[in-house]
């Protein structure tokens, strides 16, 4: 591989994240597009106990103390079970801050972190948006 080539991969990356990031700070100044985006911010909000438990659950499907699944998907149903885990995670996400302040994960990590029991239910719920 030649320099452009390494120049490309090493740049490409960071480029298309700036990218997106705009697109959706962008489109997060329009009203519409706020509320349509508002279930991202709630797994943001749950980024590490949506991490575990994507974690949990493929590799219970995939590995081989759960389902052994592993090599027996095509390039289209491993996307569509992608996209099966993230929209189920953004639905999870917003009902759980509906009820809680926080995720179970972050929960943990800030009592942890302060040394006492942070509060985790909310004193009133959400509304749903």
């Amino acid at each position: 591989m030649g320099f452009a080539a390494h120049a490309g991969v090493a740049l490409g990356g960071p480029i298309l994240c700036f990218g997106y990031a705009s697109g959706i700070a962008l489109l997060c100044a329009h009203e519409g597009w706020r509320r349509l985006l508002a279930p991202l911010g709630a797994a943001g909000r749950m980024a590490l106990t949506n991490y575990l438990l994507q974690s949990l659950v493929c590799t219970t499907l995939f590995y081989g103390y759960g389902f052994g699944l592993l090599g027996r998907f095509g390039a289209a149903a491993g996307l569509v079970l992608t996209l099966a885990i993230w929209v189920a995670q953004l639905g999870l996400s917003t009902l759980w801050l509906r009820y809680f302040r926080y995720g179970p994960a972050e929960w943990l990590w800030r009592s942890v972190t302060y040394r006492s029991v942070q509060p985790m239910r909310r004193t009133s719920v959400v509304a749903p948006a």
